[in-house]
């Protein structure tokens, strides 16, 4: 970083930096450095967490290869962390320039994948709901322990939000002259890519859509339920506190 500063190029461009350099303060520099690397071990460490733990989920339930099912004595899903750690270190791509626009596509296709995700976790929270009342459950007099005050509203709302960012996602390359088949690609190729794997899955397991009536609303309730009790806060004492337990 102190060297991309005397050239001009990289996080020297920050106004941040920049700023500290016209401070003329020796430290801050170094100040940045120690912030940058905290912060980046801190959000790696988290998602090579959350990845290898849903690799593992996905072996577990016989979603992918066995391999990655297997843990250590203490818990560590090793196969499944390694996994994760090769995709993350395609990161290091962006040292070179040519390599740099490769790892851009892969940007725009996780980018795609994370908008699907929440797609399918808004649509999951539907569907739950709709389970809850087909089987009539009476969220009057058993009441959910978290809710939103705006569901199911909020959901249609972000799903037509979501819905249509991942849609438009790539529409420059539709504009006249600004045709791109790279481009297209990335913005596009991943709804393909996850309905391909879903009706595949669909087709080859001959699994069955699940009807509202029949939704498995008890598998995993009861340690949910004690988890959940621990979540549990006091109950809103202050008006700030109150607008924040009604807002949420």
């Amino acid at each position: 970083m102190l060297s991309a500063i005397e050239n001009g190029n990289g996080v020297a461009k920050s106004p941040f930096v920049i700023a500290m350099k016209n401070l003329d303060i020796p430290f801050l520099p170094d100040l940045v450095n120690a912030v940058v690397i905290t912060s980046a071990w801190s959000c790696t460490n988290c998602l090579l967490f959350q990845a290898s733990r849903a690799v593992f989920g996905l072996a577990k339930h016989g979603r992918a290869p066995t391999i990655f099912a297997k843990a250590t004595k203490s818990g560590v899903p090793l196969p499944a962390l390694i996994l994760s750690i090769a995709v993350a270190s395609l990161a290091f791509m962006t040292c070179n320039t040519a390599s740099a626009k490769v790892f851009n596509w892969f940007i725009n296709l996780g980018s795609t994948a994370i908008m699907i995700a929440y797609i399918l976790k808004l649509v999951a929270n539907l569907r739950f709901h709709a389970g809850l009342r087909a089987q009539g459950r009476d969220l009057n007099s058993n009441p959910l322990p978290f809710k939103s005050r705006l569901t199911p509203y909020s959901n249609y709302f972000a799903l037509l939000g979501v819905g249509l960012i991942l849609l438009t996602n790539g529409y420059g390359v539709f504009i006249n002259g600004y045709w791109s088949f790279q481009d297209f690609f990335t913005a596009y190729f991943t709804i393909v890519l996850y309905l391909v794997i879903y009706l595949g899955w669909k087709i080859i397991k001959k699994t069955k859509f699940v009807r509202a009536t029949e939704t498995d609303l008890a598998t995993g309730l009861r340690e949910v339920e004690e988890h959940e009790v621990q979540l549990i806060t006091k109950e809103p004492a202050t008006r700030y506190e109150r607008f924040m337990d009604f807002l949420w």
